[in-house]
């Protein structure tokens, strides 16, 4: 795995567990760029592995709010829904025509 993959992965499990939900804006937002730098297929069979690590360190210098199996089920949520969405064309997304 590559290395900006594994930061990707790291800092996501720390904003994760301290309670930050991927959004369209704010902290949720920076959450949601870190990992567009996550592929889909960098981890086929999950990230979960790497968030329990990442977990554990993280919570040697401050308590976690969430527990790692919810920290990886946000993350890994995030990267298929990304994924799901990239695949599908701009239908629903960005702006509206409008009519004249």
């Amino acid at each position: 795995m590559d290395t900006d993959v594994l930061d990707a992965v790291r800092t996501a499990t720390l904003l994760v567990g301290n309670g930050i939900a991927p959004a369209a804006r704010g902290a949720g937002g920076v959450l949601r760029r870190i990992l567009a730098t996550v592929p889909a297929d960098a981890a086929p069979l999950g990230v979960s592995a790497l968030v329990r690590a990442s977990h554990g360190f993280w919570s040697l210098t401050s308590p976690m709010v969430l527990p790692w199996p919810e920290v990886a089920f946000v993350i890994e949520r995030e990267i298929h829904r990304r994924d799901a969405t990239s695949a599908t064309p701009l239908a629903g997304r960005g702006r509206r025509l409008l009519r004249p």
